[in-house]
């Protein structure tokens, strides 16, 4: 039996699984209150942000509410890019694209002059709706992986916290203090050597690090080179010490290798005579990355 049909009743079907509502049937918005009823049962109550009570907020972290809210309402894997998971986006988004180019070629297999007549006992219905029920249980996982995928980058970024010292106590006021010390511009400590270890972003291969210092004493002096590798590549940058401290010490990295990303200052504290703890950080002075580094002897 041959029907007329809406093209916006066909588009209904992608979503409700559901035929084509023709006469005699429930109106179209009859079928979307029951399908959000249905989205209501299925999604996990509540999508709950990344940060749960006890835990502390760090700057950077992201939220699972958003994430939810981008992967269920723009398109299924768009969270999971939020969320720094470019795999599980990638996955989610060719999924949603298939799975909604069956859907319509269904339709359209099972409809003539522009979805103006269908056919309800043509194959192409069963085609449509097994590709758009692939769409929604698509949908509801990338939603579900979005949330968890910016659970699993927040705690990343707080394992990647370093505790902050607390002050120490300043001396009692005497009747004429000294002058405060200036700013200290020299090394206090011989960093000179090879230094070695690795670092491990999030969602990124972990890097080699190989770092060659020279007999820098004062800030603005080059220090020497420090080498980033991959198993594909390497990238070489030239070390300039940037500020010091009591027991730390910064250094500025310049490169004029093409293809090697723009680095900007890895700041070491002293964990004991050949052990480093570093942070890096990205040009802009975002938080990158920590890392353990020792020297060679």
């Amino acid at each position: 039996m041959v029907q007329r049909c809406s093209a916006v009743t066909s588009l209904t079907l992608i979503v409700m699984l559901h035929p084509l509502p023709c006469s005699g049937q429930t109106s179209p918005a009859e079928q979307l209150y029951a399908g959000l009823r249905v989205q209501s049962l299925i999604l996990p109550t509540p999508l709950s942000g990344p940060t749960q009570e006890g835990q502390p907020s760090v700057p950077g972290q992201r939220s699972g509410a958003l994430a939810g809210i981008l992967s269920g309402l723009v398109f299924p894997g768009v969270g999971s890019y939020y969320a720094g998971n470019s795999r599980h986006g990638t996955t989610h988004l060719l999924l949603g694209l298939a799975t909604l180019g069956g859907t319509l070629g269904g339709l359209a297999a099972a409809c003539d002059d522009g979805f103006n007549f269908c056919d309800e006992d043509d194959a192409g219905y069963t085609i449509a709706g097994i590709f758009a029920l692939g769409y929604v249980v698509n949908w509801v996982w990338g939603i579900v992986t979005a949330v968890n995928d910016v659970g699993s980058y927040n705690s990343w970024l707080r394992s990647q916290a370093q505790p902050i010292k607390p002050p120490t106590a300043e001396p009692a006021p005497v009747p004429e203090p000294a002058p405060a010390p200036a700013e200290p511009t020299e090394l206090g400590r011989d960093a000179s050597g090879t230094w070695v270890g690795s670092i491990s972003p999030f969602n990124s291969m972990p890097y080699s690090v190989k770092m060659s210092v020279s007999a820098a004493d004062r800030v603005g002096d080059p220090a020497g080179v420090i080498l980033y590798s991959q198993p594909a590549s390497a990238c070489g940058y030239f070390l300039t010490l940037d500020a010091v401290g009591e027991e730390t010490f910064t250094f500025r990295q310049n490169t004029d290798e093409s293809g090697c990303d723009a680095f900007g200052k890895v700041s070491f504290t002293w964990e004991g005579e050949d052990i480093l703890t570093g942070r890096w950080y990205r040009p802009d002075g975002t938080f990158w990355v920590v890392g353990v580094i020792r020297r060679m002897r």
